[in-house]
C-alpha cells in the first residue's frame, strides 16, 4: 500500500493526484470515471454514518469502506482522519466523527473542481 510523503502533501490538497495518476495510468477518462464512483460511494456512506439510529459497528464498517476509498484514489488526509478513531465502543467520539466529515466534504469539492477542470 503507498503511503503520503510531505512532499506529497504539499504538492496537493485533499488528493494527491500523483497516486491517482499512478493507479489510473494516466488514462484521464479513467481517473474521472473512478473520481465520479468515489463521490457516489462517499456519499452513500456519509449518509449512513449519519443516521441517528447507525450502531457503532455500521459506523465502523462504513468508515473502514470509507477508508480503503479514499487510500485508493489518493485522499490520504481523510483516511488518516478516519484510521484514528478508536474501534470497539458503543458510541464513537462525536469531534473525531465531525473531522472525518469535514474532511470529506473538502475533498468532495477538490473532487468537483477537478472534474470541472477535467482534471
Amino acid at each position: 500500500m503507498q503511503t503520503q510523503t510531505d512532499g506529497q502533501a504539499a504538492r496537493s490538497g485533499f488528493i494527491d493526484l500523483e497516486h491517482l495518476k499512478s493507479v489510473t495510468f494516466s488514462d484521464q477518462g479513467f481517473c474521472v470515471e473512478i473520481l465520479q464512483v468515489y463521490q457516489r460511494q462517499v456519499r452513500e456512506l456519509v449518509a449512513s454514518l449519519r443516521k441517528p439510529n447507525g450502531s457503532a459497528l455500521e459506523q465502523e464498517n462504513d468508515l473502514h469502506r470509507l477508508k480503503g476509498a479514499s487510500v485508493g484514489i489518493g485522499a490520504f488526509k481523510l483516511s488518516q482522519a478516519i484510521e484514528i478513531i478508536p474501534v470497539g465502543s458503543e458510541k464513537l467520539p462525536d469531534d473525531l466523527l465531525a473531522e472525518v466529515f469535514d474532511l470529506t466534504e473538502k475533498t468532495l469539492n477538490e473532487i468537483e473542481g477537478l472534474l470541472e477542470r477535467s482534471l
